[in-house]
């Protein structure tokens, strides 16, 4: 190989030795990591220093969320009294009274459909929840609601479910 040659491989390194130093030190997206080219059977050598990217997992902080039990805001001594006092804030359209004796999630279910008079059909006896059934009987079979009642652990019942059953 001539002298011509070698100067001009020995110019190719040094030119892209610059090129990546110039790259890694403005921040530019440079050569990426990556080594300056190395030729073969040129009698310099030009090494660029980079800074590999951070290989550390991201952290994550998990979160818990605790839901604080249900808790009517009235005063209710028996399953009956209840479930009776839903379905009179329910004929009347009175959601924010409704919440007061029933789960957010009873009055949702309760809500969605339109009120009408419902015949009290009884409540199961036992330890709570107590199922109360109540009947629609303007079809020829009946659509029963049934609302399941609960007792807070001041003594204070509740309504914490409706399950309407269509025939």
């Amino acid at each position: 190989m001539g002298n011509t040659a070698r100067v001009r491989i020995r110019l190719l390194v040094v030119i892209a030795a610059t090129a990546a130093a110039s790259a890694c030190s403005s921040g530019g997206s440079g050569s990426g990591g990556a080594a300056a080219p190395v030729i073969p059977g040129a009698t310099g050598t030009a090494a660029a220093t980079t800074t590999p990217p951070s290989t550390a997992a991201p952290t994550t902080t998990a979160t818990t969320t605790t839901t604080a039990p249900y808790r009517p805001t009235t005063v209710e001594g028996s399953a009956a009294a209840a479930a009776s006092r839903l379905l009179a804030t329910w004929g009347a359209g009175d959601q924010a009274s409704a919440a007061m004796v029933a789960t957010p999630a009873a009055v949702a279910s309760l809500f969605s459909r339109p009120a009408v008079g419902l015949q009290p059909r009884g409540c199961s006896d036992g330890q709570p929840p107590v199922d109360c059934i109540y009947a629609d009987r303007r079809g020829a079979t009946p659509t029963l609601y049934d609302l399941a009642v609960a007792v807070d652990p001041a003594g204070h019942w509740y309504v914490d479910g409706v399950t309407v059953e269509t025939p």
